[in-house]
């Protein structure tokens, strides 16, 4: 499929049909002859035009159209009352042609699980050293957290970034598992 099948497709109904203008209906009729994809599409179309025009045509009251929209109007009316709340449980309320309730019930079975997980969500840890931080810049960095570590160690009470530096070294030095990056 390519672009121009994308022009071509919703000009195929109009062509099976016959609605199409002379130019247009050349225009899809080409491309039928080149693009097996369409055709099978357009083939579709004709068995289905065939099935419905093999159907017996039903005869409605002379009143029909009158009466539908009439009705359309009063189910209008009646929901512009409601409110959203009355509308939903309407919607969940049990009967035979409610075909809504199930995705319903998995639209609020979503909703409740996404919730959670975005309640529960863990947040990252920040990384002491940025992830582009070249090796030259995190040896430097640690040297300065070695420097500070045994300041702090000196003078504990003087020093207190100093040790939560040493700390997030030290938490970081667990889950890489080498210890020959300190100098």
């Amino acid at each position: 499929m390519n672009s121009y099948c994308n022009k071509i497709r919703p000009l195929i109904s109009e062509y099976i049909d016959e609605a199409l203008d002379p130019r247009r209906s050349a225009e899809v009729d080409r491309h039928l002859t080149s693009c097996a994809e369409c055709r099978q599409i357009a083939d579709d179309f004709r068995a289905n035009k065939s099935v419905l025009a093999s159907m017996p045509l039903r005869q409605t009251s002379s009143n029909f159209d009158a009466a539908l929209a009439q009705r359309i109007a009063a189910v209008n009316q009646q929901r512009a009352k409601q409110s959203w709340l009355a509308r939903i449980a309407e919607a969940l309320r049990p009967s035979r042609t409610n075909v809504w309730r199930p995705a319903f019930a998995t639209m609020a079975a979503v909703t409740v699980v996404a919730s959670t997980m975005f309640a529960l969500r863990i947040q990252p840890s920040t990384p002491s050293v940025h992830p582009t931080t070249s090796a030259a810049e995190q040896a430097l960095i640690q040297q300065c957290v070695v420097q500070h570590r045994s300041y702090a160690e000196a003078q504990p009470l003087n020093d207190f970034s100093a040790q939560a530096l040493a700390q997030q070294v030290d938490n970081n030095k667990q889950f890489d598992g080498d210890d020959d990056d300190v100098l």
